[in-house]
């Protein structure tokens, strides 16, 4: 990447100057995904520690703890590098890293939506062969295999088929001008998985 140039960088030589309304809107994306899913996970611990399980709570946690995830590590990075710049940051190496863990954690929240929205779905539809459908043990397979799947999907993808690169001055997210037949192909994979999680 042409625009990042940090060889000789050092904290003392650190010229970044900070963009209040980026920088704040960053802090407030941060802080809006952070707080209310820190607030929930917290409440539904609670509630599973004093024998309230249920498997409809224990699905919402999975999806709290990946929302928490992407805001931590990807948001979060995001925040840090409007603060203090883009060498800081980790240049290139950190816009993989937050292409990855944001990829990673909002599929596997999509997912866990999806999982959630199953269970009730036969919840309501197959009421008396519910008990026989869905189980903790299911319920903890089913996750394990959003955990797995996210993690070969992006892992895979940004290793072999596609490069990363900033878009917009800060997001980073795949290149979607390659032309290489795998590269074209993953994008396509991923837009066509996106819709299919979305209907």
């Amino acid at each position: 990447m042409d625009k990042f140039k940090c060889d000789n960088w050092t904290w003392a030589t650190n010229n970044h100057v900070i963009n209040w309304a980026k920088a704040g809107t960053a802090l407030m994306f941060f802080f809006g995904i952070v707080i209310p899913n820190s607030v929930l996970i917290t409440v539904l611990v609670r509630g599973l520690l004093k024998g309230g399980k249920s498997i409809p709570r224990l699905l919402v946690l999975a999806i709290a703890c990946t929302d928490l995830a992407a805001g931590c590590f990807a948001t979060g990075h995001a925040t840090f590098e409007h603060l203090f710049g883009t060498c800081a940051a980790g240049e290139l190496t950190g816009c993989k890293y937050r292409a990855f863990v944001t990829y990673l954690f909002y599929i596997a929240s999509q997912l866990c939506v999806v999982s959630s929205a199953l269970e009730r779905m036969l919840a309501l539809k197959l009421p008396f062969k519910y008990q026989l459908l869905v189980s903790y043990k299911s319920a903890f397979c089913v996750l394990a295999g959003v955990v797995a799947y996210s993690v070969c999907t992006i892992q895979r993808g940004h290793d072999t088929f596609v490069e990363i690169k900033q878009k917009f001055g800060i997001s980073c997210q795949y290149d979607w001008h390659d032309q290489r037949p795998l590269a074209q192909g993953y994008a396509y994979f991923t837009v066509i998985q996106g819709q299919l999680v979305i209907d």
